[in-house]
């Protein structure tokens, strides 16, 4: 045991990690970064171009990666757009690239918490491609219907559309 209630250590620097709950090298906590960055819209053929970020939501991203595992908090609103783009509606600038799992057939798993203000389908789900630095989003045709990709067309030009707010897990390619 190292310390006791009432003596305390107050910071612990460790150069090589952690062993949690045992010693196996899956029980090695070797690695934990937080930080933000900036998520911006794309298009799978085409980014939209002209784009003013509302400066009260903003354009903002931010992330805590524990060894693989990214949890990741998104929120985007457009002011202005001059050209909507082309292809599938993207967020683009993860802080790290997904992992290519190929028995998952994806990774992650991200909620849209809030989405509102586009001019065609409002997106419900966002989805990451293995190896991908971006999310995908999507919308469904009806309420227990397919899911169907969201395009770029559906962004709306004016000022305080395409508000979105998404937030999840993902893993990590290291």
């Amino acid at each position: 045991d190292l310390g006791k209630s009432d003596k305390r250590w107050k910071d612990l620097y460790l150069s090589g990690g952690a062993y949690l709950g045992g010693t196996a090298a899956v029980n090695k906590l070797d690695f934990y970064e937080y930080g933000s960055f900036t998520p911006t819209y794309g298009g799978g053929t085409t980014d939209p171009s002209g784009v003013t970020y509302d400066s009260t939501v903003g354009n903002e991203g931010v992330y805590v990666k524990v060894g693989r595992l990214v949890f990741v908090q998104i929120n985007i609103r457009t002011d202005a757009i001059s050209n909507v783009g082309s292809g599938d509606l993207l967020i683009e600038g993860l802080p790290f690239a997904a992992a290519s799992l190929a028995s998952q057939g994806g990774i992650g798993s991200l909620a849209v918490s809030q989405a509102k203000d586009f001019v065609g389908e409002t997106p419900s789900m966002a989805y990451i491609t293995e190896g991908a630095t971006f999310i995908t989003l999507f919308y469904r045709t009806t309420a227990d219907g397919n899911a169907v990709t969201s395009a770029c067309s559906d962004l709306g030009t004016g000022a305080n559309d395409n508000l979105i707010r998404i937030g999840g897990t993902y893993y990590s390619t290291a």
